[in-house]
């Protein structure tokens, strides 16, 4: 049975505040009319006003004795009775009159066919895309409520809610199944095949996680993604799913394995289900895939930034070597004054210190350390991760969720360089996308005289997927066929689809029903807001806005601690005594129930014994850092 506490079924609070008796059930001169028009005796026309009150926020009679006496005493008082009287039904014919009376008043219709009609029909359309036995129920509520009919016990509602949601699937499944081609039926029940008593069948490699962000996860992650598109496009035979739907059909084939599934299932369910659970690790996988090169590039750059810093440490010796280099150079243009000898005597020199592109690195370096810059320290890092990545644009396709779509050229003349192995490239793309210290340190003037203006082919590779991790995890950019990086615009309702629900939602917001009755509306009341900002201004002191109009917000004065203050404290002290961190746990769990908050995901009824203790006693354990095991031995 699912759990009454998760759904929206009207149930009394525990606690009810007085602001919440006042609003709610405070009777009017109109209702306590009607109550003795419609009663013979006083005490019955106490009864049947208690029972309108409750029906109105309900929208079901209950029982008397589970009224909660805060109720009846609120009434009680503000009708200015005896307080004697009490909610006390001595015949159910009474009982039963007095329902009959209130739905009459009230408009309301009793629970019979009509409204199991109106619920089933609610559920039905509702089951084609959420599978959810608590949400089917708040959406059966909400039928019923809207319909004006009476709720009926949660009882009836959850085994409605089954019966349909059984049938339902059901026909979905049969549905889908005839979509299922023999190739592809052939396809899924090989893979619930072992070839070996040894070996894994290729179903439960469907079910492998993935692993730390290194490069031989990433490049076996990329194998076995490579291996689940293989195995076909779902999307086809899917089409007519909800992707609610798609989830919950892919979790039967989570909790079985091969034998089960080859066996317990029949074949048109297992295809369904196989099918759902392939496309739903294919997401699953491109998902998994953009994580780990996300992390991977930002292993990179922290690697970079870790070198940097050891040649902070390191960069005093070669600041004197290079001094070294410089004065011997600057000896030898001294003593020669023919410059051809001059020249290969330079060249002497500089070989006897490793060569020029040696020296011309630690200059690099060094310029890296006076301007913070790490990046020109990152194709070190990136040696070996090249393919990887560039397999990883085969793999997967990408697209910009903005109307900045610069880095597009770019990501096509990346693809460009698969086999390019020169260390400069033209710059014929623009890298705007990156920030200024990625451009600097990207292009470099290139030819005989440094004038042309080119690409570091290996800064530009690694730049360009710098960004691309940036824009994933931003959101700027959308990964197809992904799930936590896919383009937020699809899952928008379209124009048509909200036209409709337009008028509703504006009258239950208090908004105008038009373009330009709600920008009015809107703009007085933000003339009112500013009006009330404006005039209160002068009256306090903590804000100033200079001419310029820039706020500034005073630091509040400390205010002395009044020497009451040690008094008040000694008598919460004795009023309140210490409690310890389980008994807290326990009266804030009675007063708000939060323990509702647990349970099995389908939410349904927890099977534990004690179910409400044991998720206080294992909050409180890992609250104080212990794990099960230390739990079990202190307890």
């Amino acid at each position: 049975m699912a759990s009454i506490q998760r759904t929206a079924y009207p149930r009394f609070r525990r606690l009810i505040s007085s602001r919440e008796l006042q609003d709610h059930y405070t009777p009017t001169p109109h209702e306590w009319r009607f109550a003795f028009k419609a009663t013979r005796a006083p005490h019955q026309a106490f009864n049947l006003v208690v029972l309108l009150k409750v029906v109105q926020q309900l929208g079901y009679v209950p029982k008397p004795d589970q009224v909660p006496p805060a109720i009846i005493e609120h009434i009680r008082t503000s009708l200015q009775l005896d307080s004697t009287l009490t909610l006390n039904y001595a015949a159910e014919r009474t009982l039963r009159g007095h329902a009959k009376a209130i739905r009459k008043y009230l408009q309301m219709q009793a629970y019979s066919e009509h409204g199991r009609h109106v619920a089933t029909v609610a559920i039905y359309e509702a089951v084609q895309v959420m599978d959810r036995p608590l949400d089917l129920i708040n959406v059966a509520i909400e039928a019923l409520r809207k319909a004006a009919i009476e709720l009926p016990a949660f009882s009836t509602l959850d085994k409605l809610v089954e019966r349909i949601r059984s049938l339902a699937n059901g026909f979905i499944m049969r549905r889908v199944a005839k979509q299922v081609t023999p190739d592809l039926a052939a396809r899924l029940d090989a893979l619930l095949i072992t070839p070996s008593p040894r070996r894994r069948s290729p179903f439960s490699r469907l079910k492998e996680m993935p692993k730390r962000p290194t490069h031989d996860h990433f490049e076996a992650l990329q194998m076995r993604f490579a291996w689940l598109e293989e195995l076909g496009d779902m999307t086809p035979v899917l089409a007519s799913l909800a992707p609610s739907k798609i989830a919950t059909f892919a979790e039967i084939a989570t909790d079985l394995d091969a034998a089960a599934l080859r066996t317990d299932l029949k074949a048109a369910k297992r295809w369904v289900v196989l099918a759902c659970f392939v496309h739903r690790v294919q997401v699953q996988a491109r998902d998994d895939l953009a994580d780990m090169f996300v992390k991977y590039v930002g292993q990179k750059h922290k690697t970079a930034q870790k070198a940097l810093d050891e040649l902070r440490k390191r960069q005093q010796a070669t600041v004197e070597e290079l001094l070294a280099t410089l004065s011997g150079v600057t000896e030898v243009a001294r003593d020669t004054e023919d410059d051809a000898t001059l020249g290969a005597d330079i060249r002497e020199v500089l070989a006897a210190r490793g060569g020029i592109e040696t020296i011309l690195a630690e200059c690099q370096v060094l310029g890296s350390y006076n301007g913070n810059n790490y990046l020109p320290l990152l194709p070190i890092a990136y040696r070996g991760a090249r393919k990887v990545l560039f397999r990883l644009l085969d793999l997967l396709t990408f697209t910009p969720t903005t109307e900045d779509d610069g880095l597009l050229p770019a990501l096509e003349l990346l693809r460009r360089l698969r086999l390019t192995r020169s260390a400069v490239i033209p710059a014929s793309v623009s890298v705007t996308f990156a920030n200024e210290q990625w451009q600097r340190t990207v292009v470099v003037m290139h030819g005989k005289r440094r004038k042309k203006r080119m690409f570091d082919r290996r800064l530009f590779e690694l730049c360009v997927f710098t960004a691309l991790a940036d824009g994933l995890r931003t959101g700027d950019l959308a990964l197809q066929g992904s799930e936590r990086y896919a383009d937020y615009r699809a899952h928008l309702l379209s124009w048509d689809e909200c036209q409709p629900l337009l008028a509703d939602y504006c009258r239950e917001l208090g908004l105008a029903g038009s373009a330009q009755g709600s920008v009015f509306q809107l703009w007085i009341w933000l003339k009112g807001v500013a009006e009330d900002v404006d005039w209160g201004y002068p009256d306090q002191s903590d804000l100033i806005i200079s001419e310029e109009g820039v706020p500034t917000l005073k630091r509040l004065p400390r205010r002395p601690i009044p020497q009451e203050l040690a008094a008040v404290e000694a008598v919460i002290s004795e009023r309140m005594p210490d409690r310890d961190v389980l008994e807290i746990l326990c009266a804030v769990a009675h007063w708000t129930d939060w323990p509702r908050h647990f349970g099995p995901r389908s939410g349904f009824d927890p099977k534990l014994a004690n179910a409400t203790e044991r998720h206080i006693l294992t909050t409180f354990c890992y609250g104080c850092n212990l794990g099960p095991a230390q739990t079990e031995r202190h307890t």
